[in-house]
């Protein structure tokens, strides 16, 4: 009986492994199937041993093909149960969509193994070759004893394709893990060599399905845990990969729209539900594992490629195919999704330049009114040209070449310019002005506009500090989203402020509501902290598309400045029935109304007319420099 313990451990192992796999199979995640397979064959194969050492014992109270049957099964299940895991540690070796051939002939290698040996147990029931009953219904081995070491064949030929496998892909993390069965495992062959009467087929399956489970667990970090997929670090360790193969390759990227509507619909647990059913799709769409969970709302395929025109049909076959609604909680939910098709002929260098292309790409896609972009030189002159500008920015930020610029603010109650807007402006190595829009967006991508920012407020607190007899009120500021998150701001706000003399109030603050929107905790405390601190709050660009009276009760702003769009929109007649209605509106909430973008004199006294307190535009005069600021100051108050 000792001998048949080796069965109870190992099932006693794979039940601890089952317990914990029953949650997997209802992912549809296929590695995860493939190893739930090979630990239920295994426990077949335990319990198929236990059945034909209690049939050997009662050998003489049952009929003759009992015995056979049941030591034929127990045969069957170790061939298979070996079989299993061979192809299973094969598979995830040879998952690269370029050894797919091989690994349909290492596999086509096994199933002619696996046949013959079948077939051999077939034979055994006439000839006796691998076991036989004799007269008295005594247990004899036969020739083909060893039969069941057919797993040593199979170990033999992965440890042969391991080799071959760690010089093409060092990155493979199932390839530490075979390196650490293959001894093991050899070990315990050792072991049933020095006993042969010890049953340990099953318990060194067991141990084999130990060692890929603690794999599965260790490796869980290089997997999305919401949709099972491989995550972004995994899918820049494939294009490395790739790039050591010099292989070329199409990236499709594939990314939900306006995904956020879906969870306020069905929660986050629903939302992840989606996602896991879209993860799922994609996976059986493109019949490999080569699809990666890219962002939260994106994903991406990795194909070969061969010609243009079958990158062309990819990109467009998987636009044609993918749903456009999915289910939840029985109900449908439309989710619409965009593309990115980039194709890699050659890649040089950091894989992390394919991430930075995507999500460049991604962005114009996102922005655009198109569904898919393909990624083309013209693209890739606009990238090289923004990593030029990024560059060009920090250089601008080191060497403090930003010029400060203020476009005065009329007072309609008090006749003159009471208050004006700080504008930063960069010139280009030529000299030439860059357009605040483009670099400004620039900044922000790349997270100078904080910087950036810190030069402009040092600049107008000098300015103000040297002139503290200038007539105006204040001047206002722009805000960044990065600097309403440091919480320090405020006070380093305050300390500049000191440090240059300026008095109290001499400083506005404008903050536009795509910031006050966000949920970050860290925004209103540092508004709250900014109005505690006496600095007046300026709301910027009303009525470009993110307005909503909700904001405008959560932060008390003291100025809310009205974007020239309100007076275009609907005709001049219309957009100034708009403007004196938000006046009338703002002014009974106790606010004072500036408007932006004045550039006639009949649209100044259209808005004066409507009540408006404060006017912006070029009707008065474009942002100017900090010196001629001052001649227009001091020839317009006086």
């Amino acid at each position: 009986m000792v001998n048949y313990s080796y069965n109870f451990l190992a099932l006693l192992v794979l039940f601890a492994i089952s317990t914990s796999l029953l949650s997997r199979w209802k992912t549809k995640f296929t590695p995860g199937l493939m190893f739930s397979a090979c630990i239920i064959i295994n426990i077949t194969a335990a319990i198929a041993d236990l059945l034909s050492y209690c049939t050997i014992y009662y050998a003489k109270a049952l009929p003759r093909w009992v015995n056979y049957l049941s030591n034929t099964f127990y045969y069957f299940c170790i061939f298979t149960l070996m079989t299993s895991y061979a192809i299973y540690v094969t598979y995830q070796l040879m998952s690269h969509r370029d050894r797919e051939e091989k690994r349909k002939q290492i596999l086509l290698v096994y199933g002619i193994v696996y046949v013959v040996f079948c077939a051999l147990l077939v034979v055994n029931l006439f000839t006796g070759i691998i076991f036989s009953f004799d007269n008295n219904m005594r247990y004899i081995h036969g020739p083909l004893r060893f039969a069941g070491y057919i797993f040593l064949i199979y170990l033999t030929l992965t440890a042969l394709f391991y080799a071959v496998t760690a010089r093409g892909f060092s990155g493979s993390s199932y390839i530490g893990t075979v390196k650490h069965i293959i001894p093991v495992i050899y070990m315990l062959i050792l072991f049933k060599l020095l006993y042969p009467e010890a049953h340990i087929e099953s318990f060194i399956g067991a141990v084999t399905g130990m060692f890929i489970f603690i794999h599965l667990q260790d490796t869980r970090p290089e997997a999305d845990p919401v949709t099972r997929l491989r995550n972004l670090d995994s899918f820049i360790e494939y294009i490395r990969y790739l790039e050591k193969k010099k292989q070329e390759f199409q990236i499709i990227l594939i990314s939900l729209r306006d995904f956020g509507s879906v969870n306020s619909a069905v929660g986050y647990v629903g939302g992840n539900e989606i996602l896991m059913r879209i993860a799922h799709w994609l996976e059986e769409f493109y019949h490999s594992e080569n699809v990666f969970r890219y962002g939260p709302v994106s994903f991406a395929a990795v194909l070969p490629r061969d010609t243009f025109t079958e990158s062309d049909k990819a990109v467009h076959h998987i636009i044609d195919s993918f749903p456009q609604s999915w289910l939840c909680d029985k109900q449908l939910y439309h989710i619409s999704a965009y593309y990115v098709d980039y194709v890699c002929e050659k890649l040089e260098g950091d894989p992390y330049k394919v991430v930075e292309t995507l999500d460049y790409a991604r962005k114009q896609t996102r922005d655009s009114t198109k569904d898919h972009i393909h990624y083309n030189d013209e693209l890739a002159e606009d990238l090289d040209k923004k990593k030029e500008l990024t560059e060009y920015l920090k250089h601008a930020i080191k060497t403090k070449q930003f010029e400060v610029f203020l476009q005065p603010i009329y007072s309609g109650r008090k006749k003159c310019f009471t208050t004006a807007e700080a504008l930063i402006r960069l010139k280009d190595r030529d000299g030439r002005f860059i357009s605040p829009e483009y670099f400004t967006s620039t900044a922000e991508e790349s997270k100078l506009d904080y910087a950036i920012n810190r030069q402009l407020i040092d600049a107008v607190c000098q300015f103000l500090g040297s002139c503290r007899e200038l007539p105006i009120e204040s001047v206002s500021i722009n805000l960044t989203m990065q600097q309403l998150q440091d919480m320090s701001f405020s006070d380093s706000l305050i300390n500049t402020m000191k440090k240059y003399s300026v008095p109290q109030g001499r400083i506005a603050l404008e903050v536009t509501e795509r910031i006050i929107l966000s949920k970050d905790p860290a925004i209103q405390l540092s508004l709250f902290k900014l109005r505690l601190a006496g600095f007046k709050l300026l709301l910027d660009d009303f009525g470009t598309g993110y307005s909503n009276f909700s904001s405008l009760l959560r932060c008390k702003f003291d100025k809310i400045k009205l974007d020239k769009s309100l007076l275009d929109d609907g005709g001049e007649k219309s957009g100034l029935d708009i403007v004196s209605t938000l006046i009338e509106l703002f002014h009974n909430n106790g606010q004072e109304v500036v408007i932006e973008g004045i550039e006639t004199k009949q649209q100044c006294d259209a808005v004066l007319e409507a009540g408006v307190d404060y006017i912006q535009g070029y009707y008065y005069s474009k942002p100017l420099p900090m010196h001629d600021y001052l001649v227009f100051v001091s020839e317009h108050n006086y």
